[in-house]
């Protein structure tokens, strides 16, 4: 598709891709539901009409290009239009199922009054909070569990706000209270007290997932397991267990926090 592109200009249409990719039709669904064919102008449910039409009446593509644009042709296209969008919401979740993260907007904006809230503190807000106790609102992004030198659990979440990332610290006994809580994407309500010293800290004594504003059920295989998520690896391995062996607590967000 991309050397297509390069090759020879810009993709015009929806029908002009189609012809000069020959692109599946699952493939052209998913790139249309994320967004990569709003440059088209087009609503992406429209956009999702042509093709059912184009699939199904393949003789549109398989004409010369010269004719591609006949009259009957174009009247067919166009009985499917009716500029009706999805909702923000609806864009959203799509983005996510592409990419496990949102275009359209933050995940956070669609909880406005969470991120609002005044006794909330934000993550640029913690060089000036150090020592204090405060709650925090924040999306995941990504997680380390490790062992203590006495083979107890504990675990790093990163965040992230409106404003910048931090590290949710769970010790031990926090991380066996809410472990399976920590198994989501968020977003979360973290209670603690700031460690500003050795980064963005915050060393949690309470955290919650918000829910309500956002349908986050819809988000189909967007939790991860603790094993395996997002491509990536939380198993715990023996060589870090016995670097942990010898790192007191200071030591240990220091490690392994940011």
């Amino acid at each position: 598709m991309i050397e297509e592109r390069k090759k020879n200009g810009d993709y015009t249409s929806l029908k002009d891709f189609l012809v000069r990719t020959r692109a599946g039709f699952e493939d052209t669904v998913h790139l249309i539901k994320c967004g990569a064919m709003d440059c088209f102008g087009m609503a992406r449910p429209d956009l999702l009409r042509q093709l059912d039409i184009y699939v199904k009446y393949r003789r549109i593509l398989d004409t010369l290009q010269e004719s591609l644009f006949a009259d009957e042709e174009i009247e067919l296209e166009n009985k499917v239009i009716d500029g009706l969008d999805y909702s923000i919401e609806e864009r959203c979740l799509a983005e996510m199922k592409a990419f496990d993260y949102m275009v359209t907007r933050h995940p956070l904006q669609f909880y406005g009054g969470w991120t609002n809230d005044p006794t909330v503190t934000t993550a640029s807000e913690i060089p000036k909070m150090h020592g204090k106790n405060v709650k925090m609102v924040g999306w995941f992004m990504t997680a380390k569990r490790i062992r203590t030198k006495d083979g107890k659990a504990m675990k790093f979440l990163s965040l992230e706000d409106l404003t910048d990332t931090f590290e949710a610290v769970l010790f031990p006994e926090t991380y066996a209270k809410y472990a399976e809580k920590t198994l989501s994407f968020g977003p979360y309500l973290v209670e603690g007290k700031v460690d500003a010293l050795s980064g963005n800290n915050l060393i949690v004594n309470k955290l919650e997932v918000i829910g309500g504003e956002l349908d986050m059920e819809l988000l189909q295989g967007a939790t991860y397991s603790e094993s395996n998520y997002n491509g990536e690896n939380e198993k715990i391995f023996e060589e870090e267990t016995q670097i942990t062996l010898n790192l007191d607590k200071e030591k240990l967000i220091r490690a392994y926090a940011g």
